[in-house]
């Protein structure tokens, strides 16, 4: 029995020193909670009524494993007791996790318990960046003052300098990039395609990592933006974009990771200096760690991510200028292969609106072989190939005038090149027209009307099929016409000679003012037409023209050139004789006959035509009996070989066929030429027509249509005045002793008139003298009867002015 209540009391004994034992140590803090904490801080009196006030400390003593930002009493504003704060508040201060300072090296991204929506499921979880560098611990802005463990629920508290403020959504962010820190003014290119067209928020791009490059690397312009930004600019602007985005918020301290951008491409992502620099795959950000509320921006100088820009042809260029209408045009014409490959050299001219419907001939064109930069005067060929007369593609004018160039004369370029790969781009400033039908496109300015109208009327301007060849036609100008002068009467006569003419201009072929070499073409009458050219001049049979590239005229199926003169076959001769037959020279054609001069018609010799009525009277007719004057009278009237160049240069000295006897040449201001003779006296006859012959000698002969004969008499000095023909010291003599003999006569005159006394005569007496009245102090006579006493009868009778009657009232 005792040894069972001894037994009993023992037991009893140990499980008191055992319960004793179990005991909690006196040492021990007693269990604490982020209430618990911020009321044992006179520091957090200010935040704790905050949370009392907004009914949140419950929320919060709930809250495990957390670290609480808690603003400190200086956050509040001087005065502010308390603030009134949400949950949302309280979560943005609220890291998911426990945070030991001592742990925190460089820069660390957390997340906070404030959730934002987003397409996620949950939302995104906002960052926070704790960066404990430089002695200086930082939770985002504000400044990390002191730690505090909150044991019972395995937390912290920290207390910070100031609220932390309220982030942007990357959406948010990109649509105000333009205002936003000063770090991302050469950072706006892709900002601007985030938030242009509400793109970001379209897609609710959330819980990302923005690789943002600079925009001189991504070197897009404001047509490539303008393109990105259209609806067919949308799928590459969607894999730009996403090529610079990766899934998840990445930042500061990061071991390697290798991840994803939203286009599926692989990226290495890591971190040095503490995390300060994040690199992609081997390219270092100038600026990382810019937080948002559900994402990061890290900035680059060069592009991160390869083949992410997208290649930018035509096409996407000419979206880009605004010009769609043209872009469906040619796509509905099945041109797009013209604007879809950006390693074809051309140029294309657009206008700023392009609204109507255009053929697909005149689009074609609008482009242009080759890359044109405009630094002279040329022709291109442009894509509209013809595939009927003209049998190539059609040329396009260019004309440059200091920093004007034009197209056609008449369309103007107004922009510089827009280059996209080897394609050139300009704007003109009206549309251009297809090459017109000649009689349209030929300009009256160039004064070709009579050739239009001669070729029109010999039915020479119906341009049919020639195999391809197309056509040049050359257009003697007004001034052309009027020098044939007489050559043109005769033609008008001789209408088969006119069409050989005529069929000589319009040629089968293409001969361009930048025609080099040789050539043998046929003409409209199937006759052969040789051309060359040397030192830029044009030859055509032989006969120099000017052609130039300014007054060339471009026609849908051909060229035509006006020129200064008529280019005349090979076949067609026009001699004296024939030019003879265009005036009224019957009667000086029988002088020549009748003095047998009439051979001299067909050799080198040219001829001044008088009028048969002109002859007949002046008596020079064949009918004179006197041969010798009627021979001198003829032979007066022809001009050797080299006269006619003479009189068309109105020389002075003009040979004729008379022995010792010359003409002289006077041109008048109006242009009219008049002739003398030179040996002779001073009558003149005037040339009223001229006519060159046509023919194959260099040498110039035609004739002269003058108003009157030139009469053999005008040789004779008796028959008017006298010219003399003195040496100049003979008569520098002649003047000296006449002007002796004249002083001497001078001198005598004087002598007498002084050594005799005459009178003064009223002519010689003076002008001004006293008054016969007042010198002889004798009373007026009275006035002649109807004639008042004036002072007009004092006046000097040698004034030419009449005098001021101040007599009257």
């Amino acid at each position: 029995m005792w040894d069972l209540l001894s037994r009993t009391l023992i037991l009893g004994l140990l499980f008191i020193s055992g319960a004793c034992k179990e005991s909690p140590d006196d040492d021990v803090p007693p269990t604490t909670t982020i209430i618990d904490i911020l009321s044992s801080n006179a520091n957090f009196s200010k935040i704790l009524l905050s949370l009392q006030r907004s009914d949140l400390v419950d929320y919060v003593n709930e809250l495990g494993n957390v670290t609480f930002l808690a603003p400190l009493n200086t956050a509040f504003s001087e005065g502010q007791l308390y603030q009134s704060l949400s949950i949302n508040d309280v979560s943005r201060h609220m890291i998911d996790q426990p945070v030991n300072a001592d742990e925190v090296r460089g820069l660390e991204v957390y997340r906070t318990l404030l959730f934002n929506t987003s397409v996620l499921s949950g939302g995104v979880q906002r960052p926070i960046l704790l960066d404990n560098r430089d002695d200086l611990f930082l939770a985002d802005n504000a400044i990390v003052t002191e730690q505090y463990d909150v044991r019972s629920s395995n937390s912290a508290v920290f207390g910070i300098s100031s609220f932390l403020e309220r982030r942007k959504s990357a959406c948010e962010f990109f649509a105000d990039i333009a205002h936003a820190d000063p770090v991302f003014a050469e950072y706006q290119s892709l900002g601007r395609l985030f938030s242009d067209n509400d793109f970001c928020a379209t897609r609710k791009i959330t819980n990302v990592t923005f690789l943002v490059p600079s925009d001189a690397s991504v070197g897009l312009n404001e047509i490539e933006l303008n393109y990105l930004n259209t609806d067919q600019g949308l799928e590459d602007k969607t894999r730009l974009l996403e090529s610079h985005v990766v899934s998840g918020i990445w930042g500061g301290r990061l071991d390697p990771v290798h991840t994803k951008t939203l286009t599926n491409q692989k990226v290495r992502l890591s971190s040095n200096s503490e995390g300060s620099n994040v690199r992609v795959q081997n390219t270092s950000s100038t600026f990382a760690n810019y937080l948002l509320s559900d994402g990061i921006v890290h900035l680059y100088d060069a592009l991160p991510l390869e083949n992410s820009i997208p290649v930018f042809t035509p096409r996407k260029y000419l979206l880009g200028l605004g010009l769609a209408s043209v872009v469906d045009q040619l796509d509905f014409h099945k041109l797009s292969g013209l604007i879809d490959d950006r390693n074809v050299s051309q140029t294309i001219f657009v206008t700023e609106s392009a609204e109507s419907t255009e053929s697909k001939s005149s689009l074609l064109y609008h482009f242009v072989d080759g890359a044109v930069e405009f630094d002279r005067d040329e022709l291109l060929t442009t894509k509209y190939c013809s595939s009927s007369v003209l049998g190539h593609c059609q040329k396009l004018k260019v004309l440059k005038r200091g920093d004007q160039v034009s197209l056609n004369n008449n369309v103007f370029v107004t922009s510089s090149k827009i280059p996209v790969g080897n394609t050139y781009i300009y704007f003109v400033d009206e549309d251009l027209p297809l090459p017109l039908p000649f009689q349209h496109a030929v300009s009256p300015f160039l004064r070709c009307a009579k050739s239009i109208k001669l070729l029109h009327d010999f039915g020479l301007l119906k341009f049919h099929n020639n195999g391809g060849l197309g056509y040049t036609v050359f257009l003697p100008n007004a001034d052309a016409w009027r020098d044939l002068d007489l050559v043109l009467d005769y033609l008008y006569a001789n209408r088969d000679v006119m069409l050989e003419i005529l069929g000589n201009l319009v040629v089968n072929g293409l001969i361009y003012d930048d025609f080099r070499g040789s050539a043998t073409l046929t003409t409209l009458l199937d006759k052969p037409l040789e051309v060359e050219t040397d030192s830029d001049t044009l030859f055509i049979n032989g006969t120099a023209v000017d052609v130039s590239i300014e007054s060339e005229v471009l026609f849908d199926k051909g060229v035509a050139h006006p020129i200064g003169s008529l280019v005349f076959p090979a076949t067609v001769q026009i001699g004296v004789p024939e030019l003879l037959s265009t005036v009224d020279g019957e009667e000086f054609l029988r002088v020549l006959q009748l003095l047998r001069l009439d051979h001299l018609l067909y050799e080198d010799y040219s001829f001044i035509v008088p009028s048969s009525r002109s002859m007949r009277l002046e008596n020079f007719t064949s009918e004179l009996s006197n041969l010798a004057r009627l021979e001198k009278f003829a032979r007066l009237h022809i001009l050797p070989a080299g006269g006619m160049e003479k009189i068309i240069e109105c020389n002075d000295t003009i040979p004729t066929l008379l022995e010792n006897v010359h003409l002289s040449c006077r041109e008048l201001t109006s242009g009219i030429s008049m002739l003398r003779v030179r040996e002779g006296n001073d009558h003149e006859v005037r040339v009223l027509r001229h006519g060159l012959a046509i023919s194959s000698t260099d040498t110039a002969t035609g004739i002269l249509l003058v108003d009157r004969s030139i009469n053999p008499d005008w040789l004779s000095a008796s028959a008017g005045p006298i010219h003399l023909h003195l040496p100049f010291v003979a008569l520098l003599v002649g003047v000296v002793i006449g002007m002796l003999l004249l002083a001497v006569v001078a001198s005598c005159c004087l002598v007498c008139s002084v050594g005799k006394h005459t009178s003064v005569s009223s002519e010689t007496a003076p002008l001004l003298r006293a008054h016969e009245r007042l010198e002889n102090h004798a009373p007026p006579s009275p006035p002649p009867p109807n004639e008042s006493e004036s002072y007009s009868n004092y006046y000097s009778t040698h004034s030419s002015s009449r005098p001021i009657d101040v007599d009257q009232p």
